[in-house]
C-alpha cells in the first residue's frame, strides 16, 4: 500500500512537472511571437500632414500641404554617419504650394538584417523631401513649367545620405562591416491623392519605410 502512494505520488509530481514544462514553453512561444510580430509591424509616427481640397489657379490644380514634424530622423542617425547631428523631436509646422493631384512625403532609409530588426534595431531614416505630381494626367507632368515646381528639401537628407551609399559600394572593410548589419540603403517614399475635402493624415516611418494613415477628413 505504502509503495502505491509513493508511486502515485510521483506520477502526480512528473505530470505536474510536465504539465508546468509545457506551459512555460507554450508561455515562451506566445511571447517571442508576439515580439516577433510586434517587432516586424512596427511604426512610429514621424510628421503630422494636412492635404487641402483640390485647388485651382491660371498655373493649374494645386494643394495647399501644412507639414507638422514630429520626428525629423532617427535616433540611430549618427551610428552611421559621425556627421549628421541627431536632431532631438520637435515640433514645427512648414507650409507648401504643390502643383499635382498626389503629394509625396519621403527620404532615405537604411534597413538592417532581420536578425537585428528582431533585436529592436529600428530602421534608420531621415524625412527629406515633399513634393507634388500629376499621376491621372500624365502630360500635365511632362508639361510643367518651372513656375509651377512642386519639390521641396524639407532637411538636408539625401546630400547626408549620399556618404553612407558611398561606404556601402565601396570595397572596403569598413563596407563589409556595413554589409554585415545592413539589408537595404534607399529611398522611402509614400503619396496621397488630393480629394475635394481637407484631410488629416499621419505620416509614419516603419521597417520597410514611410507610410501613410488613411486620414481623417476635416471640417471645411
Amino acid at each position: 500500500m505504502r509503495n502505491s502512494i509513493k508511486v502515485i505520488f510521483s506520477l502526480t509530481l512528473l505530470i505536474f512537472f510536465l504539465v508546468a514544462c509545457f506551459g512555460l514553453i507554450s508561455i515562451g512561444y506566445v511571447g517571442l511571437w508576439l515580439h516577433t510580430y510586434q517587432t516586424f509591424t512596427y511604426k512610429a509616427p514621424v510628421a503630422e500632414v494636412i492635404i487641402s481640397e483640390k485647388k485651382h489657379d491660371s498655373l493649374g490644380d494645386y494643394t495647399d500641404v501644412d507639414l507638422t514634424l514630429i520626428q525629423k530622423e532617427s535616433a540611430l542617425l549618427d551610428v552611421v554617419n559621425q556627421k549628421t547631428e541627431t536632431q532631438a523631436d520637435k515640433k514645427e509646422t512648414q507650409h507648401y504650394k504643390l502643383y499635382g493631384d498626389s503629394v509625396y512625403i519621403g527620404g532615405p532609409i537604411v534597413k538592417f538584417k532581420d536578425h537585428l530588426i528582431l533585436l529592436n534595431f529600428r530602421t534608420i531614416f531621415k524625412v527629406a523631401k515633399i513634393f507634388g505630381r500629376y499621376n491621372l494626367d500624365n502630360s500635365l507632368e511632362k508639361n510643367r513649367t518651372p513656375n509651377t515646381a512642386s519639390t521641396f528639401d524639407i532637411t538636408s537628407g539625401y546630400s547626408e545620405w549620399k556618404d553612407i551609399e558611398d561606404v556601402l559600394s565601396s570595397n572596403t572593410l569598413l563596407s563589409k562591416a556595413y554589409n554585415l548589419f545592413i539589408d537595404t540603403a534607399e529611398g522611402s517614399s509614400t503619396d496621397k491623392f488630393v480629394s475635394n475635402k481637407p484631410v488629416k493624415y499621419n505620416l509614419y516611418i516603419t521597417n520597410n519605410g514611410f507610410e501613410f494613415d488613411n486620414g481623417i477628413p476635416l471640417n471645411q
